[in-house]
């Protein structure tokens, strides 16, 4: 293998390791009766708590982002994702009940 096709190949696979976007990640399905029994007023404090708890993780998810950039720029190792600075899991957990969340206001609260 030719140097340049090795460093071709070892910069598409440390940037492809990368955080991605807070926007690309799908959110996650959360169980269909995950907010059932709860009152409009419960709902929608829930909801006010998961939008900063998205608030935050997105903040960190770029951070993650701009450290992959910076690591992989220098040394070629995207550092945020390999130091747990990425928050996909997460967020895609957040945001599918998030979702569920919003179904559930949407047929129980006017």
């Amino acid at each position: 293998m030719s140097r340049t096709t090795f460093t071709i190949t070892a910069a598409a696979f440390a940037l492809s390791a990368c955080a991605p976007g807070f926007d690309s990640i799908a959110p996650v399905p959360a169980p269909a009766g995950a907010y059932s029994g709860m009152t409009c007023t419960q709902l929608h404090h829930e909801r006010q708590q998961i939008t900063q708890q998205l608030s935050s993780l997105e903040s960190q998810q770029r951070s993650a982002q701009a450290s992959d950039a910076v690591g992989v720029f220098l040394i070629g190792v995207p550092t945020g994702s390999l130091t747990g600075g990425d928050k996909q899991g997460t967020i895609a957990a957040e945001k599918g009940k998030a979702q569920a969340l919003e179904t559930r206001i949407a047929t129980q609260c006017p």
